[in-house]
């Protein structure tokens, strides 16, 4: 049962795992978040860690996936979204922090910039990889013409060209 509705899922999202892959990743992400800074106040370095983790660990999984075709776009995108993803809910996480305390300045004003510290460097991480360059390489990619089209289109030229050299 849970196979069949997995695989209707893989379906609308063309056929790409990646997607599974993407969404649970937010989602552990976003569960590290509210349990380590509202619930237990875990340290900002150790949750800034376990979520560029979790981006390193995506962009391993998406390398490693051969089968599931993710184009170069699609792939740098989604570090993108990951990690701009994390980086709102940490904001969200600060701005409900610091409507709720009571503390002093100095203690809220703490807590308020280590969320942010943990805001910029996962939006840091996830733009490194965005940029391919640990995953891609600088690699030039058109994803929507195909070699004939690019071929069709140099084509009047080159007749505009031999026309003007043999006269």
């Amino acid at each position: 049962m849970l196979k069949n509705r997995l695989k209707g899922f893989i379906d609308k999202s063309n056929g790409s795992p990646d997607a599974i892959i993407f969404l649970s990743l937010f989602t552990i992400g976003f569960m590290v978040q509210i349990v380590g800074r509202l619930l237990f106040s875990v340290p900002a370095i150790i949750v800034s860690l376990v979520l560029i983790l979790l981006l390193i660990g995506y962009a391993w999984v998406v390398k490693a996936m051969a089968y599931a075709k993710l184009s170069h776009e699609k792939a740098s995108d989604n570090f993108y979204y990951l990690g701009f993803l994390f980086t709102v809910v940490t904001l969200a996480i600060a701005l409900y922090k610091f409507g709720a305390t009571e503390n002093s300045n100095d203690d809220l004003l703490r807590n308020v910039i280590s969320d942010l510290g943990i805001g910029l460097s996962t939006t840091i991480v996830g733009l490194f990889l965005q940029g391919r360059a640990f995953v891609f390489g600088h690699r030039f990619f058109i994803p929507f013409l195909s070699r004939d089209h690019l071929l069709d289109r140099t084509r009047p030229r080159r007749c505009y060209r031999n026309v003007r050299t043999h006269t």
